[in-house]
């Protein structure tokens, strides 16, 4: 039996929603924090702020929608990318390129040729999801598996 990987897009297709799980074990979720929804690796347990529905795009590119209906998109604030439910229609800043990677797992490049990562912030002791690695490594790197 071979050990390729199996690119994803042969079993994630447009209208499946997903859930992503970081490095630390926690889940990706839309944080809601006044105005803004981060994605945040937050949740020890997945629920509906969780899943993200997929589209996706020619070039191993997918868009991810969350359950406010917005979609998923680096966000420039200053020094840091972060990753936000903010987009009501997806833009090139909603687009992510879908790296397959082994045990089922994958990374996602942004607009800005940087890997999503999970970054921690000191001050608030927040595991933020930012555009932010320009190679992948352990933080860049998220388990996948449907929604439904």
């Amino acid at each position: 039996m071979s050990n390729a990987i199996i690119p994803l897009m042969c079993y994630i297709k447009t209208g499946d929603s997903i859930i992503l799980q970081a490095d630390n074990g926690k889940y990706l979720s839309r944080i809601n924090r006044g105005v803004d929804d981060p994605i945040e690796a937050a949740k020890d347990n997945s629920d509906i702020y969780c899943e993200f529905k997929v589209t996706v795009l020619n070039d191993n590119k997918i868009v991810l929608q969350a359950d406010n209906g917005k979609y998923l998109s680096r966000i420039n604030r200053g020094s840091k990318d972060p990753i936000e439910a903010a987009k009501a229609s997806p833009d090139v800043y909603c687009q992510f390129t879908v790296t397959s990677l082994p045990d089922g797992k994958l990374a996602l490049r942004a607009d800005n040729g940087k890997y999503l990562s999970r970054i921690y912030w000191v001050p608030t002791k927040i595991d933020a999801i930012e555009a932010a690695k320009p190679d992948i490594d352990e933080y860049s790197q998220f388990a996948i598996r449907k929604a439904r």
